[in-house]
């Protein structure tokens, strides 16, 4: 699974100059546009989150390697589980090489099978810049929980957390039921993931469908040090060297 970050379809300049191939005289032109602007990076999240963490580093990063020395301001757009950001880039914003942004890992999924009508553009009008990292999305339950492994899932009713239809969260919870025989129920508008994190330490739900390994090292490294979650399932090609007795979604299926 990746954090793909991308622009409005817009003039060639713009996307070579934030992917860093741009010709000298290319650069000159480059950076008289930029000289002196603003670029907005529209967060699909909340302050503090994964998503909002990845989108501050990388403008602190990208904007060093821009011809004309722009800076990059963060702008957190969330709802909808990154539909609100998605539509903003795609319908409103400006198409002249100020924006970026970063798509939610759902939205592929949630256009490429039709789930639900709220995302107004098409992904493949995007500039695609790259990929941020790769990490499996896993599936936890937290410690307390009786459901603890994937056979508690089919035997017994948990309560899933999760934001909204462009999110994994609910996308990958809905495959569990209809694929691997899950019972969950699945409880959304959780606004973020550090929403869900608190809701799982209160209590208030058994797991949630998704979350990076790699942001639960970075982001809760004490859970994973105090044996806090339970991870039941992973998402992607190959398994995470620090999870190998935990099985792959296509295993499972």
């Amino acid at each position: 699974m990746t954090n793909r970050f991308a622009v409005p379809r817009l003039c060639g300049l713009s996307l070579l100059a934030a992917a860093g191939w741009v010709s000298p005289a290319a650069a000159d032109a480059v950076a008289d546009f930029y000289a002196g602007k603003q670029i907005q990076m529209i967060i699909r999240s909340t302050v503090g989150t994964s998503y909002d963490t990845y989108a501050r580093l990388l403008g602190t990063h990208m904007v060093k390697h821009i011809p004309g020395k722009p800076t990059i301001v963060p702008v957190n757009m969330p709802g909808a589980g990154g539909l609100k950001a998605a539509n903003y880039v795609a319908k409103l914003a400006p198409r002249d090489g100020t924006i970026l942004t970063i798509i939610g890992q759902g939205m592929p999924l949630y256009q490429a099978l039709k789930l639900g009508d709220g995302f107004e553009g098409d992904l493949r009008e995007f500039n695609w810049v790259g990929n941020i990292d790769i990490s499996n999305q896993l599936l936890t339950t937290w410690h307390s929980s009786p459901v603890k492994t994937l056979d508690d899932a089919r035997k017994r009713e948990a309560v899933i957390g999760a934001s909204g239809d462009g999110s994994n969260s609910v996308q990958l919870a809905a495959v569990y039921n209809n694929i691997l025989g899950t019972k969950f129920r699945i409880i959304t508008g959780y606004d973020s993931s550090a929403a869900l994190n608190l809701a799982m330490e209160r209590g208030e739900i058994d797991d949630k469908a998704s979350g990076l390994w790699q942001s639960y090292i970075v982001a809760k490294p004490d859970w994973i040090a105090g044996k806090k979650l339970n991870v039941i399932i992973q998402t992607g090609l190959k398994k995470e060297k620090d999870l190998p007795d935990v099985p792959l979604l296509i295993e499972a299926a």
